[in-house]
């Protein structure tokens, strides 16, 4: 079970919103109605929901026209900012209203669109961020104890002319007369994000006895940063077996990998920004209150991982002594 479920058995009411459906139906698995899970996008839909069933069972339907505006898309920059706010506005009602839904435990999924399609520095990126930290603001005065973290960091994979930087590693198995399979993870219906290019591949090959070749020659490929057999990638990356190939391939910071260049749509992209490797591996954390001595040593070491996020809030907050 995910953490939100336990949470959700033990009696804890979950507040869960995510900006994607794809990761409402995952994550709000084994919830049970006392908790509330519903996505932005489809609340834009505008349309009978489980989402806008959601929100009208707890009585909190009114919330949404409290922002000042519709919900947005799944390609629009304020999609995550709308999901901070709705967040902020849930969380401020259950505490102003002893009697209304009042999450003690919640997780807000935002999207990476903006990351994706601006580069740090931009106007664009920065007025998202100034945005995001008036959200920011306004989570914390709720009396919320907030931690945010990302689960990966973002690069630009484009040549020198600017057109997308990818090794089509199906294509490179055909050279080498070598029959299997290759999976980008990263692929979904969000073209628009990535095209489902990513700097993370895992190929099954057909002949086992063909597997060292393949990972000779793809080590020694332009733009691969590395490749290794199945149960180094899971010894090196904590990955789990069954879902993981013969053969797992990480591009460097500046390559992309996909199957076939007919299997990705690029076209709605104008410069590639994606994530998948080892270049984009850290990722920031920050919260709203203290951590305490332990905790703060664990972070500091660089031993921590982004789902250590969870622990930190529940475990590792400084408690001040009250006045």
């Amino acid at each position: 079970p995910t953490i939100l479920a336990t949470m959700d058995s033990l009696g804890v009411p979950v507040l869960m919103i995510t900006a994607k459906t794809k990761l409402l139906k995952l994550l709000s698995k084994d919830l049970s109605d006392s908790s509330l899970a519903i996505s932005v996008e489809e609340l834009s839909e505008k349309k009978e929901t489980f989402s806008s069933k959601s929100l009208e069972k707890h009585g909190l339907s009114h919330l949404l026209k409290s922002l000042g505006r519709d919900p947005p898309t799944i390609y629009e920059p304020d999609i995550s900012v709308f999901l901070l706010d709705l967040g902020a506005a849930i969380l401020s009602n259950g505490f102003r209203n002893p009697s209304a839904f009042r999450p003690a435990f919640s997780y807000l999924s935002t999207t990476d669109y903006v990351q994706h399609k601006y580069a740090p520095g931009s106007s664009e990126a920065n007025k998202f961020y100034q945005s995001v930290d008036q959200s920011i603001e306004r989570l914390f005065s709720t009396g919320a104890v907030v931690g945010l973290t990302a689960d990966h960091g973002m690069n630009s994979k484009v040549t020198l002319t600017g057109e997308p930087n990818v090794v089509h590693l199906q294509d490179v198995l055909t050279e080498l007369g070598v029959k299997g399979r290759v999976i980008c993870p990263i692929t979904d219906p969000y073209v628009v994000h990535h095209g489902a290019l990513g700097s993370y591949a895992t190929i099954y090959i057909e002949d086992p006895s063909k597997i060292p070749f393949v990972l000779t020659e793809l080590r020694q490929k332009r733009g691969i940063y590395g490749a290794l057999g199945k149960d180094d990638a899971c010894d090196a990356f904590s990955l789990p077996p069954d879902r993981v190939g013969d053969i797992i391939v990480l591009g460097d910071q500046n390559t992309a990998l996909g199957k076939s260049p007919k299997d990705h749509d690029v076209s709605a992209i104008k410069s590639l920004r994606t994530h998948g490797g080892l270049e984009e591996i850290k990722v920031p954390m920050f919260f709203t209150h203290r951590l305490n001595d332990e905790s703060l040593q664990k972070l500091t070491t660089g031993n921590s991982r982004n789902f250590d996020l969870f622990d930190f809030l529940c475990n590792g907050i400084e408690r001040l002594p009250r006045k």
